[in-house]
C-alpha cells in the first residue's frame, strides 16, 4: 500500500515536471537555430577580421581597411546619410502615425498605402527612384513640362554628387519610413484614448494635443524607432548601388566589394565588424508621462471642419508620396523598350505594352532565378514556422524563468547587420560544401525571419482563448490534441500572415543571396549582378517585378502590422 501511495503521489509530480519542461522544449529549436546562425557567425566574423590570409592573427585586415582609398569616403557618406535620412523618416512616420491613429473615415485604406514600402526591398526601391532621377527620367520630364528647365539635368552624374546624395536620401526615406510608422503606431495603441478625448473636450487643437499629450507619452516608441532606424541606416547598400554605383561608397558596399569582387574574407569581415560596432543593439529607458490640457472650449464646430480638411489634405499628400513612384516605375515597365529613352516622357499610360516586361522575363537567368526565389521563400516559410511557431506558443501560454530574457534576445537578434552574418557563413558553407547552394540561402533567410515569426505567432496565440484549450483538456483531450484541434485552427490567419511576411522578406533579400551564390542565384541577386551592365528597361521591369508581391503582402498583413516589433495592441 505504501509503495502504491508513493507511486500515485509521484505521478502528479511527474506531470508537473513535464509541464515545466514543455516550454523549454518548445523554445529549444529557436535558441539553437539562432545561436548557430547568428551568434556563432558574429564570433566568426570578429575572429576572421583579426586573421591574415595565412591564418596568423594580427591587425593586417584592419590596416588594409583603414588604408583603403574608399574607407574615409565610405565612412563619411554613411554617417551623412544617417544624419539626413533618420530625421526625415521620423517626421514623416510621425505624421502618418498620427493621421492613422485619429481613425478618420478611410484610415484603413491610407494605412495600407503608407505601409506598402515596408515590403519593398532596398534594391527595388533604388530602381524605382532610378526611373525618376535618370537623365530621361520622370523628374526631368515634370520639370520640363513646368518650364523649370529646358534641357534634362544629369542628376546622377559624378559631376552632381550633391544630387546623387539627395536621390539616395529620398529613395531610402521613401522605402523605410513605413518601418518607423509601424513602431510608432504600436506605441500609439498603448496611449489611453481617454487622454485624447479629454484634450478634445477642452478644445485643444490637433497640434496642441500632439505636443501636450502624444509626444511625451510616445517618447519610448520614438526612442525605439530612432535606435532601430539608425541601426538599419548603417546597412544601406542596394539603394546606393542602384542609384549611385561606385560614385557614393558606403560601408555596406565596401564589405560586399571586398568579399565578392576582391575575394578577401578578412578585410570584408573587418568592414562587417566595424558596422557591427557602430550599430550594436542598444536600448533606451522607457518613460511614460502625461500632461492634462487646460484649454477653453470655443468655436469647436468650425475648428472640427478645418481640422478635417487639413487632415485629409495631408493624408492625400502622403499617400501620393508613396504611390506616385510605384505608378511611374509601372509606367516604364509596361511601355515599349524604345520609349524608355524618349524625352519628355508621357505621364499617363498612352501606349501600354508588355515589350519591356517580356524582355526582362525572357532574359538569360531570370526565370531560373525566379524559380530559385520561390523555392527559397517557400522553404523559409516551412522551416521558419516549424521552428518559430512552437516558441511563439510557449511565450503566449507559459510563464517560466528566463521568459523576458528570451523575448529580449529575439528582439535583439533581428538588429544585427546582415553583412556580419553573411560573410562568415559563406566561409563556413564553403567548408561544408553548401556554397552556391540554395540550402545555404534558406538557412540564412530562416534566421532572418525567425525572430519576426516568434513575435507575430506569440501575439496570435495570445489572442486565442486559453479557456477553450483548457475545456478541451478537461474533456480528455491531450495538450497536443487541444493545440492541434483548438489553438492551431483559430491561429491559422495569423500564421498565414507570418508566412506571407517570411515569403516577402526572403523574396526581397539581396545581400546574403549575392554573397552565398554564384550560379544558383535568387531574383534580387540576379538583378544586382547585372545592375551595371543591363539596359535601363531591364532594370525598370525587374524593379517592378520585385515589387508585385509587396502589394499583396501588405494587404494580408495589415491586421498584424502592430505586432511586427512585439505584441502591444
Amino acid at each position: 500500500m505504501a509503495v502504491g501511495a508513493r507511486r500515485a503521489a509521484s505521478f502528479p509530480a511527474a506531470i508537473v515536471r513535464s509541464e515545466a519542461a514543455l516550454p523549454l522544449g518548445l523554445l529549444a529549436p529557436t535558441v539553437i537555430f539562432l545561436s548557430l546562425l547568428i551568434l556563432v557567425p558574429i564570433a566568426q566574423a570578429v575572429l576572421l577580421s583579426f586573421q591574415a590570409a595565412d591564418g596568423t592573427f594580427g591587425l593586417d585586415a584592419y590596416k588594409t581597411m583603414f588604408n583603403d582609398t574608399a574607407f574615409a569616403e565610405s565612412f563619411r557618406n554613411t554617417i551623412l546619410l544617417l544624419i539626413a535620412i533618420v530625421p526625415i523618416q521620423m517626421v514623416l512616420a510621425l505624421a502618418m502615425a498620427l493621421l492613422i491613429h485619429s481613425r478618420f473615415p478611410g484610415h484603413g485604406l491610407f494605412l495600407y498605402i503608407y505601409a506598402i514600402p515596408l515590403a519593398i526591398s532596398d534594391l527595388a526601391a533604388g530602381i524605382v527612384w532610378l526611373s525618376i532621377f535618370t537623365d530621361q527620367g520622370y523628374l526631368n520630364t515634370i520639370l520640363t513640362v513646368l518650364g523649370v528647365i529646358k534641357e534634362p539635368m544629369a542628376f546622377l552624374s559624378y559631376e552632381n554628387l550633391q544630387w546623387v546624395f539627395t536621390a539616395v536620401v529620398v529613395a531610402e526615406s521613401w522605402r523605410a519610413t513605413a518601418l518607423v510608422l509601424v513602431i510608432l503606431l504600436a506605441g500609439l495603441q498603448l496611449i489611453p484614448r481617454e487622454y485624447f478625448e479629454a484634450a478634445e473636450l477642452f478644445g485643444a487643437s490637433r497640434l496642441k494635443r500632439t505636443l501636450i499629450v502624444v509626444l511625451p507619452m510616445l517618447k519610448p516608441s520614438l526612442q525605439s524607432a530612432l535606435i532601430i532606424r539608425t541601426i538599419f541606416a548603417f546597412n544601406a547598400f542596394a539603394v546606393v548601388l542602384a542609384l549611385a554605383g561606385r560614385q557614393l561608397p558606403v560601408l555596406g558596399y565596401e564589405a560586399y566589394d571586398w568579399y565578392y569582387n576582391n575575394r578577401n574574407n578578412n578585410v570584408a569581415a573587418a568592414f562587417a565588424t566595424l558596422i557591427l560596432v557602430l550599430t550594436g543593439p542598444r536600448g533606451g529607458a522607457r518613460q511614460m508621462t502625461a500632461a492634462a490640457p487646460a484649454i477653453r472650449r470655443r468655436t469647436a464646430s468650425r475648428r472640427v471642419v478645418v481640422d478635417r480638411i487639413l487632415l485629409y489634405t495631408v493624408a492625400v499628400i502622403l499617400a501620393l508620396w508613396t504611390l506616385i513612384p510605384i505608378y511611374l516605375v509601372a509606367l516604364a515597365a509596361f511601355s515599349e523598350r524604345s520609349a524608355i529613352y524618349e524625352f519628355p516622357k508621357p505621364l499617363l499610360p498612352t501606349r501600354f505594352s508588355t515589350d519591356t516586361m517580356s524582355f526582362f522575363v525572357n532574359s538569360t537567368g531570370v526565370l531560373p532565378s525566379v524559380r530559385n526565389s520561390i523555392i527559397v521563400a517557400i522553404s523559409t516559410i516551412i522551416l521558419g514556422l516549424l521552428i518559430g511557431a512552437p516558441a511563439g506558443y510557449a511565450l503566449a501560454r507559459f510563464r517560466f524563468p528566463g521568459r523576458d530574457g528570451f523575448q529580449v534576445g529575439v528582439l535583439v537578434s533581428k538588429m544585427f547587420p546582415i553583412a556580419i552574418l553573411s560573410i562568415p557563413l559563406a566561409v563556413t558553407f564553403i567548408g561544408l560544401g553548401l556554397y552556391d547552394n540554395l540550402i545555404a540561402v534558406i538557412l540564412v533567410h530562416t534566421a532572418m525571419v525567425l525572430p519576426f515569426i516568434v513575435i507575430v505567432t506569440s501575439g496570435v496565440f495570445l489572442a486565442v482563448s486559453r479557456e477553450l484549450e483548457e475545456a478541451a483538456q478537461t474533456l480528455g483531450t491531450s495538450r497536443f490534441g487541444a493545440f492541434t484541434r483548438i489553438a492551431l485552427p483559430l491561429a491559422l490567419p495569423g500564421l498565414a500572415a507570418a508566412a506571407i511576411f517570411s515569403f516577402v522578406t526572403s523574396w526581397n533579400e539581396v545581400f546574403a543571396a549575392t554573397i552565398l551564390t554564384v550560379r544558383n542565384t535568387t531574383l534580387p541577386a540576379q538583378v544586382l549582378a547585372s545592375l551595371n551592365i543591363s539596359p535601363l528597361y531591364f532594370r525598370f521591369a525587374g524593379g517592378f517585378f520585385m515589387i508585385i508581391p509587396s502589394l499583396f503582402f501588405i494587404f494580408f498583413m495589415r491586421k498584424y502590422l502592430f505586432n511586427l516589433w512585439g505584441p502591444g495592441r
